[in-house]
């Protein structure tokens, strides 16, 4: 069974909605989604049945993720941060540092916590 325009749209970030209504768009009909899911913080389909203009159509969807955030859907850059790739722009990728940064900080409070209280 193939995954859906609707499925794929909520395997990845709000931001590449666009991008999957293109390769939705174009995608013929004998083709099969198996799977949809950012990977490195590239938007990449998997799929079988198709051609090789179909392919290279994908193709480019998929480098054009490179440079739109995945989060809002504005203009990005792919980078690290703590180990894992992503596609954001300025805005959002300061929103999960600053939600990183609570995170650890409330996990370094708990950690501490639990060992004055030994």
């Amino acid at each position: 069974m193939s995954i859906t325009r609707e499925q794929a749209k909520d395997m990845v970030g709000k931001g590449w909605g666009k991008l999957v209504d293109k390769f939705y768009d174009a995608k013929p009909t004998d083709v099969i989604v198996s799977d949809v899911k950012e990977k490195y913080g590239w938007l990449r389909f998997y799929y079988y049945n198709s051609t090789t203009v179909f392919d290279d159509l994908a193709d480019s969807i998929e480098k054009e993720s490179s440079y739109i955030c995945d989060q809002c859907g504005k203009e990005g850059e792919n980078k690290e941060m703590r180990g894992w790739y992503s596609t954001l722009c300025y805005d959002c990728r300061e929103e999960l540092r600053d939600k990183l940064a609570k995170e650890y900080k409330e996990f370094m409070e708990a950690k501490e916590n639990k060992i004055s209280n030994e």
